[in-house]
C-alpha cells in the first residue's frame, strides 16, 4: 500500500509498514481469519509551513473477517497512541458507522469521524463503494478519515469525479482539509 506525500509541503520524518496481524513485524502475515495480508502505512510528518508534526496512517482492513477488522482496529488505535502526536487515520475500513471496528476506533480508540466534526461538507454523505456506478445517497460509507481530538476538520467530502463517464475506482475517494496546531516546543 503506497503513501503519496507532497514533499514540497510535508517532510517525512519517519515511516514504516506494519502487518495487521499477530505478527506486525512479519511482512505478508495474516491473522484472525483475514483473506489477504493487510497492512498499515505509518508516517510521521512535519508541515514545512507551520512546523506542526503529526502521524498519518493509511490502511485497508479485511473485507471478509469481522474479527480481523476488530483486532486490526485495536492495533491501529495503539499506533495512534504510540506516537503521542496528533494523528489522521484513513482508508478503506470495510466497516460502516455501526460496525464494531469503527465503534472501537471512535470510542475507546479516541478518534473522531471527520464527517461528524467537519465545519463544512463538500458533498453529501454518500456510500463510498458504488462499484464503478453512480454514487449512492443511501449506501454505506466504508471509507473513512478519522482524526484525534485537537485536529480541526475544515471540510470533508467524497470525490464523485469521473473521467469520460468512467470512475477511477469502485470506491469514492474521501477527502478532508484539516488544520493541525503547531506544537509548542518546551526547553
Amino acid at each position: 500500500m503506497p503513501a503519496l506525500v507532497d514533499t514540497d509541503r510535508l517532510e517525512v520524518r519517519a515511516d514504516e509498514q506494519i502487518a495487521l496481524s499477530p505478527h506486525p513485524d512479519r511482512a505478508g502475515s495474516r491473522g484472525w481469519g483475514a483473506l489477504f495480508p493487510r497492512v498499515a502505512v505509518v508516517a510521521t510528518l512535519r508541515d514545512r509551513a507551520t512546523g506542526a508534526m503529526f502521524t498519518a496512517i493509511g490502511t485497508h482492513l479485511d473485507h471478509v473477517s469481522g474479527r480481523a477488522r476488530r483486532k486490526a482496529a485495536r492495533q491501529l488505535s495503539d499506533l495512534v497512541l504510540r506516537g503521542g502526536l496528533p494523528a489522521v487515520l484513513m482508508g478503506d475500513l470495510n466497516a460502516g458507522a455501526d460496525a464494531p471496528a469503527l465503534r472501537h476506533l471512535t470510542g475507546e480508540g479516541g478518534l473522531r469521524d471527520a464527517w461528524q466534526v467537519a465545519a463544512t461538507t463538500a458533498s453529501p454523505e454518500l456510500g463510498t463503494r458504488p462499484g464503478y456506478r453512480a454514487p449512492q445517497h443511501r449506501g454505506r460509507r466504508i471509507d473513512h478519515i478519522l482524526v484525534t481530538p485537537g485536529i480541526e476538520v475544515a471540510r470533508v467530502g467524497a470525490n464523485t469525479s469521473g473521467f469520460d463517464g468512467r470512475r477511477p475506482s469502485d470506491h469514492l475517494p474521501v477527502q478532508a482539509a484539516v488544520r493541525i496546531a503547531q506544537r509548542e516546543e518546551h526547553s
